[in-house]
C-alpha cells in the first residue's frame, strides 16, 4: 500500500528527528514527500523540514542564512492544502524569527500575511493542529510591535 509507505517514512523522518539525526530526519522528510498523496501529510513533512532548518540556523548561528529558514517556511505555506485548511504554524515561526532577527519589516509582512488566511475550521479538526498559534491577537501584536520598531 503507497500510503502505509508513505506514512512510514514520515514516523521515520520523526523518529530520526527525536533521536537528533536532523539530516537523516530532512532527507526522509523529502521522500515522504515526494510519495505522500495526502496533503495534510504532505504540508507536515515541508513543515518539520522549516523546524528542522530553523534548528540548524539557530545552533550554527549563521546570521546570513535566514534566507533559507525563510524559504522552507515559505514551501510548506505553499504546499497544496487539498483539504482547503489554511495552516498558520508557518507564519507564526516566521514572524517570531524575524523580531528575533530584529528584521521588523519581514516580522510586520508576516503577521500580516498570516492575519489575511481564513480562520481554522475547527469542526474538521486537521492533522496535528496547534491550536495556541492560532491567536489572532497574538499576530496582531506582533505586527503591532514590530510597526513601532520600524517607526523608531
Amino acid at each position: 500500500r503507497p500510503d502505509f509507505w508513505a506514512r512510514a517514512l514520515y514516523y521515520l523522518g520523526r523518529a530520526y528527528e527525536d533521536n537528533g539525526d536532523s539530516e537523516k530526519a530532512y532527507t526522509t522528510y523529502r521522500e515522504h514527500n515526494t510519495v505522500q498523496p495526502w496533503t495534510n501529510y504532505q504540508f507536515y513533512g515541508r513543515y518539520r523540514m522549516a523546524q528542522l532548518k530553523l534548528r540548524e540556523f539557530r545552533h550554527r548561528n549563521d546570521s546570513t542564512a535566514w534566507r533559507s529558514v525563510e524559504e522552507a517556511f515559505v514551501d510548506a505555506i505553499q504546499s497544496p492544502f487539498g483539504d482547503g485548511l489554511w495552516r498558520r504554524e508557518p507564519y507564526y515561526h516566521l514572524v517570531w524569527f524575524h523580531c528575533e532577527l530584529a528584521h521588523w519589516a519581514r516580522c510586520w509582512a508576516w503577521a500580516q500575511a498570516a492575519l489575511a488566511t481564513p480562520p481554522i475550521d475547527y469542526s474538521r479538526m486537521p492533522l496535528f493542529l496547534e491550536p495556541v498559534l492560532y491567536d489572532e491577537a497574538w499576530f496582531r501584536a506582533m505586527a503591532a510591535a514590530a510597526l513601532g520598531n520600524l517607526k523608531n
